[in-house]
Formats: structure tokens, C-alpha cells, sequence
């Protein structure tokens, strides 16, 4: 079995986690792709794994609000200095 680890605030970390679990999926069903039972089952796996990656970008964003809006807030600041000090 393999374990896949990614942090889901990080698009680019979501999309490797994405790539990757394809990846072992295709290489553990390679030998079953032409039997008519098991060979569907590879894109259903997929399907259900890629649904939960979607799943916990979904509840990250919707249970750390606050944090998101604490990033955003420290981003405005961090411009706003910026310009302050190119002022000077």
C-alpha cells in the first residue's frame, strides 16, 4: 500500500498528491487492464480517490476561515510596506 501526503492549502502539493495516486493506481492495475471485470475498476478507484484529495481541499478551506482571512491580511500588509518603503 502506498501512503500519499499532501498539505491542502498548497495547490502544488494537491496537484502531486493528484498525479501520484494515478500513478500507483495505473502500476497496480497494469496487469488487470484488459480483464473486463477488474480493468473498469481502475478509473473507479480513481475516481474515488481523487474525490477524497477534492474532498479535504474542500474542508480545509471551509474550517480555517479565519486563518485564510489571517493570510490575506498579512499579504495586504506585507504590499502595503512595500510600497511604503519604494516610497522612501
Amino acid at each position: 500500500m502506498e501512503t500519499i501526503t499532501f498539505d491542502p492549502a498548497v495547490p502544488a502539493s494537491v496537484e502531486t498528491a493528484a498525479r501520484q495516486t494515478t500513478a500507483v493506481i495505473d502500476a497496480f492495475m497494469a496487469g488487470f487492464a484488459g480483464n473486463p471485470v477488474l480493468g473498469p475498476l481502475a478509473d473507479q478507484l480513481k475516481a474515488q480517490y481523487l474525490e477524497s484529495i477534492r474532498h479535504r481541499v474542500t474542508s480545509s478551506q471551509t474550517s480555517k476561515p479565519a486563518a485564510t482571512a489571517a493570510h490575506s491580511f498579512i499579504g495586504l500588509l506585507a504590499k502595503v510596506w512595500g510600497s511604503f518603503r519604494g516610497a522612501r
